[in-house]
């Protein structure tokens, strides 16, 4: 016995009017309906019956929790099921092999939403009303497949709806704190405990901010809970395949980590992991040099175009000569034997922008220059040694800066202590504090220390000493320099 909740009615312009039976009269209307199996007759549903020119009846199962699992799809011909809808429309009669019942239409949850935005560009998903949440199980019928529709065809979404979607996970408010709590989903990430070779505790090791003399240098650090400080590799000089043992949350970093094992070796590391890298994937890191066996499949020489295609995958670490134009990267190195120092953070990528190439005679472009120009996210154009290492993608938890905290403690806990306003201090704290009442007087915002400007962000470089690894510095004060002079 199988459950039919609903039944699923495309209008267009498909059929001949000889195969609709005498009670549908061909409308106007199109779309895509969902048709209760326990109507009182055909005419009383709405005017979908009589607007009636295809039939198509998808098969799913799709439960409250927001999971959708498709089982098929089969598409009959209207003439043929005419007698055995009507039937069991008119008299609540099942259909042989079915049990009928009832589809109230009903206003999704946000797990169902979020189910829903993700199968909308699906062709049997472009069948159901984004209300319905049904669970349809229909004989198979054999007959011809009907072309669909363009007015039914779902509208493809775009990659920038698809990269603005944030699925954030809210809580229901048992507390105060939870109320306004907001996090990423990552159900991915390892819960147990980390590899214990690879951490060293950092008891004792916290400075609160302060430097050897004693002095606060970072303001706003201290205390947070226990910690194990996880020894990342930046460098990966090691070569040969890695796999991918599973993905770790890091309490040291916004982004997440990747315990990887050497298949030849089975050492294991930690590295950032890339978005997107799951448990089981291989990487491999080329930064010491191209594999024997690589070079011999290219005919003993290098093909720039064979060599990206069967090297720069997401996760593989490579010198930035060898990556093509246009590619995202993250963990990008600035010195041929230094570590990744740019683009670390969650979310965060640079592209490589130009390369000092030559073509040779062969057609094969080689790299003549010392340095690869990479934009940074801040819009900063760099240059960069072309034997630095980059890793192919994106650094993971992209949705990390969308989270709420939800309350004061959850900052304690992350090491991060309060942010006091200087009109809040007494006058030996803050140029802002004391006097009676609330008021900073007359002067500008200006720093804790009175040097500089408190808001927009102040240039102390000397212009006579620029950076020379910078060929377009990021946008600072809307293009507009600010100095001592300027006030």
């Amino acid at each position: 016995m199988q459950k039919v909740t609903c039944l699923v009615v495309t209008l267009g312009t498909a059929g001949s009017t000889a195969e609709i039976p005498s009670w549908q009269r061909p409308g106007s209307a199109k779309g895509t309906y969902i048709i209760p199996a326990k109507a009182k007759r055909p005419g009383t549903v709405a005017s979908d019956w009589n607007n009636l020119v295809s039939f198509r009846a998808s098969i799913s199962t799709f439960s409250l929790t927001g999971h959708l699992e498709i089982l098929g799809t089969r598409s009959v011909v209207p003439l043929k099921l005419d007698k055995a809808i009507n039937t069991a429309v008119t008299a609540s009669a099942p259909i042989p092999g079915c049990h009928v019942m009832m589809l109230q239409p009903r206003i999704l949850t946000r797990p169902s939403q979020r189910a829903w935005a993700s199968c909308r560009t699906s062709s049997i998903c472009a069948l159901l009303r984004t209300y319905a949440t049904a669970q349809t199980r229909i004989e198979p019928v054999t007959t011809t497949v009907p072309s669909p529709s363009s007015a039914t065809a779902a509208k493809p979404q775009s990659a920038q709806e698809k990269s603005s979607t944030v699925i954030l996970r809210t809580y229901k408010p048992r507390t105060p704190g939870l109320r306004h709590l907001k996090r990423p989903i990552n159900d991915h990430l390892w819960k147990g405990r980390p590899f214990l070779p690879l951490t060293i505790p950092k008891k004792g090791m916290g400075k609160g901010g302060r430097n050897h003399h004693g002095k606060i240098t970072i303001r706003h650090r201290g205390g947070g809970a226990k910690r194990r400080i996880r020894t990342v590799d930046f460098h990966r000089w090691e070569a040969g395949p890695h796999t991918v043992e599973r993905i770790e949350y890091d309490p040291g970093r916004s982004a997440h980590i990747a315990l990887l094992i050497h298949d030849a070796t089975q050492t294991k590391s930690y590295i950032v992991a890339p978005d997107g890298t799951r448990a089981g994937d291989v990487v491999q890191s080329y930064r010491a040099g191209i594999p024997q066996d690589l070079l011999d499949s290219m005919g003993g020489g290098i093909d720039p175009g064979i060599l990206a295609a069967r090297t720069a995958h997401r996760g593989n670490c490579l010198p930035l000569h060898l990556i093509p134009v246009g590619t995202p990267i993250f963990n990008v190195g600035s010195h041929p034997k230094g570590g990744a120092v740019f683009c670390r953070s969650a979310g965060t990528f640079a592209v490589v922008e130009s390369k000092d190439e030559e073509t040779r005679d062969d057609g094969v472009k080689v790299v003549t220059g010392k340095y690869v120009t990479v934009r940074l996210q801040s819009g900063e154009v760099r240059k960069c040694s072309k034997d630095a290492c980059a890793t192919i993608g994106v650094a993971s938890n992209v949705h990390h800066q969308y989270r709420q905290l939800g309350k004061a403690g959850r900052s304690r806990w992350l090491n991060i202590r309060p942010t006091v306003r200087g009109v809040a201090m007494n006058k030996v704290d803050h140029p802002h504090g004391g006097g009676r009442g609330k008021s900073k007087s007359n002067r500008h915002p200006v720093s804790p220390w009175g040097r500089t400007p408190a808001k927009g962000g102040f240039k102390t470089r000397p212009k006579n000493k620029p950076n020379k690894w910078v060929v377009t510095p990021r946008v600072r004060n809307h293009g507009k320099r600010r100095d001592k002079k300027s006030k």
